[in-house]
């Protein structure tokens, strides 16, 4: 294969790639709109309510003709139940135990990869053990107990404190 075709198979690729990038963008504005839509808190005339869930934030907004109210939900079992007067009611946990893995990194004095268990949980709060890991020096290994706080659908904000006697924070993700 010479110089002109190897360009002309690279140029046929790179086309097909923009192509491709400019379709998932036109296909993602269109979901936009129509997400936009879906989650809208105007209740059309013939509505009696809307109940919005919102999986990334984690809430429940109910949209009534007495108001609106926004609950916040666990990643965990809920219900949600109208009775004979048409109140909407939202269950769940609050605490409880868990058995949910993560990953993480973060800081305490030394940058650190996190890796550990949360095994309990009160409403977006979790706690949980785990080690860090110095990435620069292996053998340094803490184990430490932290204290998070959801702050995006599996991403948290964690306090953490070590054998060391070290106190830390650091980004986790949850499996």
């Amino acid at each position: 294969m010479n110089l002109t075709e190897k360009i002309k198979k690279w140029a046929v690729i790179g086309v097909i790639a923009l192509l491709a990038l400019f379709g998932l963008k036109q296909c993602r504005k269109v979901q936009q709109k129509q997400d936009g839509a879906i989650v809208s808190p105007i209740l059309k005339p013939t509505d009696k309510g809307k109940i919005i869930v919102d999986p990334i934030k984690r809430t429940i907004t109910t949209i009534t003709d007495k108001g609106t109210t926004v609950t916040s939900i666990p990643d965990r079992p809920v219900s949600i139940t109208e009775d004979k007067n048409g109140k909407i009611t939202v269950q769940s946990r609050i605490w409880g135990k868990e058995l949910r893995p993560y990953l993480g990194v973060g800081y305490d004095g030394v940058g650190r990869a996190h890796v550990g268990v949360d095994f309990f949980y009160y409403k977006k709060l979790d706690l949980g053990t785990g080690l860090g890991v110095n990435m620069a020096q292996p053998k340094d290994t803490t184990m430490n107990v932290n204290l998070s706080y959801n702050v995006y659908s599996n991403t948290s904000i964690a306090l953490s404190y070590d054998n060391r006697r070290n106190i830390g924070v650091f980004l986790k993700v949850r499996f």
